[in-house]
């Protein structure tokens, strides 16, 4: 803390309940959440009132003395310092990103905040602490991607975080905690802190909203296009903070990357096309991102409620439901051995119709390869001994040079250690103290005897010899070319050499080997049918339960009197499929007296939107993946008594996880754990687009915006409120 910086105590409270401990709170009431406040702190020792304990010290920012208004309230302002600091520390982060380090940067300490959605955690369970301290005590920025490790707790009211473990860790969650977006489109600069619960984002159109969806569908491995690289910038760049479990490991693990209960994802696209992938520092590959974002990320727009209607939606949204992920991926594992058998088996048959043609191919190869002995071992030992001919001369020369200084050459250090050990002696007569140098220089001695005898060992032990070394470098060569030919390592030469020998006796016994290929065909298939009628007994069994919760859900969401079901559908199964041998149809019927149609042929928009709705929240009841969900305008098409019910059943969708939406709904707004507003500014000539927490009277203006348009009568205020009110918001 610099000269001029203040500070404030924060206190807890130490008054243990009778039977039990409690855990201290860090406030005197409820109505000072952020804890008692002292004036800046001078030199010495506070005293501390009777009963409470020192938690912390934090800086609130400087202030000048002579400043009355400062001195009249000593809290930062909601929005004041604690939000500046925060900002200017992306900004650091970012601008040290743009300048192409691929590492971040020791970022500013931010206050700790209470943790957004913090009431949606279970009950008992305490809030782990998201920072990462170094060896010097301070926050570990090698860590720090978007903007610290320290995360905004959500305002400038709450209860303080608690230093245990995160139970996000146990339960099948994964959060995004804060979103960094950079040069996206006319997003020049945001960077959001985030939680569990629901989280809109609302505005006028073309304001930015869905902009951070496309960051999040970046983030998640989407395809990146340099169309949406703002123009004249650098990079783009989105960076993400996700709270991770074991699934998500098991992907790191696969990959070769750091795993830890906080993972770091960032993505970034140059403007010539080239990008980058960086998790938890390390570069990664898109692919990698793209499975990690299928884990963490499920996006939920226009395009993707589209995705009900693809041929492989219904069998996977059915098989999350069934429980049937350990089936289908024993189905998965019998397809592929069951497929490799079978291209083996037609490639021997084929191998059977010109066997004397491979077999003749064969034979050379093998003579090749055998005739080169590939061996790494040997060819780094063949390396050696080439560069040792190659400069004989040299080494003779040195080995001299460094026998005559040690022993053989005029005022030679043996020489010179003799004198001096001669010298040491005739001291020690006078002081026997100095025997001991006597010793000394003695053992100094016969270590030089030795480097000697190397040095002379080196010298005679090298000798030119040209036939030796052509005959190594024409045995290099051969490797090479076989390296060239086969490789690219000489162990995959090797490796080769194994299976040419086999194929060479398979075809040399070809009707044995054709028996054998057609008994393995034959059993992976058998497995592959066992595994399949497996899947299949669970899908039949789960389908009419899906339907029906479905059905159930498609109620909540003023499509009572609609009718949904998924059918099963047999095929043969004489083709490895890892799917299974089934195919699902999802059926719909909007109004009584019409016929069960496909989606495509009969569901609006709107009623896609709120099937997709009834079909996570299907999900999320029955404990499926619980990434983060992303509604890209749920709402479209619908109002009044069913955006009410949409809002409720988000809400209770983002119970105990994470849901993002994009919305221009009101009732959905009011709804919501923290609303989001983007909104378009100008600047220097130039429209960038921002992103701001609302509350208070923002919100209710924002949401009496979203009731009555730019005009905003004060009937549309009220029932702001009212709305409000009545989603426990107030």
């Amino acid at each position: 803390m610099g000269p001029g910086e203040a500070a404030s105590l924060v206190l807890a409270d130490v008054r243990p309940l009778s039977g039990r401990s409690q855990r201290p709170t860090r406030h005197e009431s409820p109505g000072d959440a952020r804890g008692a406040r002292v004036p800046p702190l001078r030199a010495g020792r506070p005293d501390l009132p009777r009963g409470r304990v020192l938690v912390r010290l934090q800086p609130v920012g400087r202030q000048r003395r002579d400043d009355p208004s400062q001195r009249a309230d000593r809290r930062p302002r909601r929005g004041g310092h604690r939000r500046r600091r925060v900002d200017l520390g992306l900004r650091q982060h970012l601008l040290a990103l743009a300048r192409g380090r691929g590492h971040s940067r020791r970022l500013p300490r931010e206050d700790r905040h209470r943790r957004p959605g913090a009431h949606h955690l279970p009950r008992g369970r305490p809030l782990r602490r998201h920072d990462r301290r170094g060896r010097d005590g301070g926050i570990d920025g090698s860590r720090l991607e978007t903007g610290g490790r320290r995360r905004d707790r959500g305002g400038d009211s709450g209860e303080a975080h608690r230093p245990e473990k995160d139970p996000l860790a146990v339960h099948n969650r994964r959060v995004l905690r804060r979103l960094t977006v950079r040069n996206l489109a006319i997003v020049e600069d945001i960077g959001l802190e985030l939680g569990p619960g629901l989280t809109v984002i609302s505005g006028e159109t073309g304001a930015g909203k869905s902009i951070l969806v496309d960051a999040l569908a970046l983030l998640a491995g989407g395809r990146g296009s340099v169309d949406l690289v703002r123009r004249g910038s650098e990079r783009l760049v989105v960076a993400g903070e996700f709270d991770c479990d074991r699934t998500v490991r098991d992907v790191l693990e696969d990959a070769g990357l750091p795993c830890s209960e906080t993972l770091l994802v960032r993505r970034e696209l140059s403007p010539d096309g080239r990008g980058r992938v960086f998790v938890d520092d390390q570069p990664a590959a898109v692919r990698t991102l793209t499975r990690l974002g299928d884990r963490l990320v499920s996006i939920q727009g226009q395009s993707s409620e589209r995705d009900l209607v693809d041929a492989d939606a219904p069998l996977d949204l059915l098989d999350e439901f069934a429980g049937a992920s350990t089936e289908r991926g024993n189905v998965a594992d019998a397809a592929r051995a069951w497929s490799a058998a079978r291209d083996a088996l037609v490639q021997l048959e084929a191998s059977r119709r010109d066997r004397s043609a491979r077999l003749e191919t064969i034979e050379f190869q093998i003579r090749e390869i055998e005739a080169a002995a590939p061996d790494e071992k040997e060819a780094e030992e063949l390396s050696i001994e080439r560069e040792r001919l190659l400069h004989a001369d040299r080494i003779r020369l040195a080995g001299e040079t460094a026998l005559a200084a040690l022993s053989e050459g005029e005022a030679s250090a043996a020489d010179r250690l003799g004198e001096a050990s001669r010298a040491f002696a005739d001291l020690a007569a006078i002081d026997p103290r100095e025997t001991a140098r006597v010793d000394e220089i003695e053992d100094v001695k016969r270590r030089v005897s030795d480097l000697a005898a190397a040095a002379r060992d080196v010298a005679a032990g090298i000798e030119s010899d040209p036939d030796r070394l052509t005959a190594i470098e024409s045995h290099l060569e051969k490797l090479s070319r076989v390296r060239r030919k086969y490789g690219p390592t000489l162990a995959d030469v090797r490796g080769l050499l194994e299976k040419l020998t086999a194929e060479r006796n398979d075809l040399a016994n070809i009707e044995d080997a054709l028996d054998r290929r057609q008994r393995e065909e034959s059993g992976t298939k058998d497995a592959y049918r066992t595994a399949a009628l497996a899947l299949s007994a669970k899908r039949l069994e789960a389908a009419p339960r899906f339907s029906a919760a479905v059905a159930k859900e498609l109620g909540g969401l003023a499509l009572e009197k609609a009718r949904f079901r998924v059918t099963v559908t047999s095929m043969d199964g004489d083709a490895p499929r890892r799917s299974g041998l089934e195919t699902a149809a999802l059926l719909f019927q909007p109004n009584p007296g019409e016929p069960e149609m496909p989606l495509d042929r009969v569901a609006s928009g709107g009623e896609l939107s709120r099937l997709q709705l009834a079909v996570q929240s299907v999900a999320a009841a029955r404990g499926g993946r619980r990434r983060t969900l992303v509604f890209d305008e749920v709402d479209s098409g619908i109002g009044g008594r069913t955006a009410e019910s949409v809002g409720k059943k988000l809400r209770a969708l983002a119970r105990g996880g994470q849901v993002l939406c994009v919305t221009h709904v009101p009732q959905i707004a009011a709804l919501a754990d923290r609303h989001f507003l983007a909104e378009k500014k100008e600047r220097k000539g130039r429209t960038i687009a921002a992103v701001r927490l609302l509350e208070g009277r923002e919100r209710v203006d924002e949401i009496a915006r979203m009731l009555a348009g730019e005009k905003i009568p004060e009937t549309a205020l009220r029932h702001a409120r009212e709305l409000l009110a009545q989603a426990g918001n107030a």
